[in-house]
């Protein structure tokens, strides 16, 4: 069996080390060392002198192949003449390995090599392939699933058996609470659902006009009556009586019936050319109050000083009366009233 060398023995079998996913090497089946042959020296060459032959010696039976002497302890194997050629490696022994364990049961597979690991496994056995990349993320369920798993514990905590009178005091006071949950979410479905529809409906609605039956004045300049303000003209307006910012002055319009409120275009000053437009004062500040069946509710316009009409976005239930009151104005002076050209009304349909 393959040991790494860095770590823990692999399990049999395994090409890859289970902790860190090292190679291990390929095994070769019947691959023994082979016999060490031990290398043979060839003997130091006698000089040869000019000047006086060497001494006699006994002749000494030499091998044909050469005059080299031979070991006595050298191997009786013969090694046989080869050509030279390049090195080759040998061919390594691919194992096929089992794709899953025998059961089958609790294999964590490969996202590489489709090979079945056991659930310890860091690594795959087969290819070395990391095996947490192949767990899948965790699905996040939505709000409501995790609040009825959470109402459901605690449901299985509360109505649990207990010994005593605390098990039967404990299910009564479960009663009372789910009973205050259920209907304080009622009373929340009822209130925040209406309103949560009318907003979907003040979206999604085309405004229609809605035109007073009656228009009034705190006061009027002469030729400046305030039913100018909804004659459908914008080059006609309102005027009040005395010059200068016009400060707490109003128009008021009536309807004849409640409606709801969604937007207001309003035209200031006498006309929406410019030259005419800044040669009498116009409203920069306006305070806005509607009567409802309920009371009234106010709010502040503001507008900028620039001819032509200006829309402004506020939703009322059951408006029955409107008023716009001068707060401040642009280009005031002696002489020079501040004017409303036209106001348009428009209501959910």
């Amino acid at each position: 069996m393959q040991r790494c060398e860095r770590c823990a023995p692999a399990e049999p079998g395994g090409a890859f080390c289970a902790v860190c996913g090292s190679f291990l090497g390929w095994e070769q089946p019947g691959d023994d060392a082979a016999a060490p042959v031990r290398s043979v020296e060839p003997a130091a060459a006698t000089p040869v002198h000019s000047e006086s032959p060497p001494p006699t010696e006994p002749a000494m039976d030499v091998p044909a192949a050469g005059r080299d002497p031979v070991p006595v302890d050298a191997p009786e194997a013969t090694i046989s003449a080869v050509q030279p050629a390049r090195p080759r490696e040998r061919r390594p022994l691919v194992r096929q390995q089992p794709l899953g364990s025998q059961d089958g049961s609790g294999d964590v597979v490969c996202p590489s090599c489709a090979t079945g690991n056991p659930p310890q496994r860091r690594f795959c056995r087969r290819c070395g392939t990391a095996l947490g990349s192949a767990a899948a993320p965790p699905v996040r369920l939505s709000w409501w699933r995790r609040f009825c798993r959470f109402l459901l514990r605690a449901a299985r905590w509360l109505f649990r058996p207990r010994p005593g009178g605390w098990g039967l005091l404990r299910r009564v006071g479960a009663v009372l609470l789910a009973a205050a949950l259920l209907a304080g979410l009622g009373y929340g479905a009822v209130r925040l659902g209406s309103r949560a529809s009318d907003a979907i409906r003040d979206r999604l609605a085309d405004p229609q006009p809605v035109s007073p039956v009656s228009v009034s004045a705190s006061s009027h300049a002469a030729d400046h009556p305030p039913e100018l303000v909804a004659d459908g003209i914008s080059n006609s307006h309102w005027a009040p009586a005395t010059g200068g910012a016009g400060r707490d002055e109003y128009v008021e319009l009536t309807f004849a019936d409640p409606f709801r409120l969604l937007d207001l275009i309003i035209h200031p000053g006498v006309s929406a050319q410019r030259d005419e437009f800044l040669r009498q004062a116009r409203p920069a500040e306006l305070e806005l109050t509607a009567w409802t069946s309920r009371g009234s509710e106010s709010t502040t316009l503001r507008l900028t000083d620039q001819a032509g009409p200006q829309t402004f976005h506020w939703v009322v239930e059951d408006v029955v009366r409107l008023r716009l009151t001068v707060r401040n104005s642009y280009g005031n002076a002696p002489g020079r009233r501040t004017a409303i050209g036209e106001v348009e009304v428009f209501r959910r349909p």
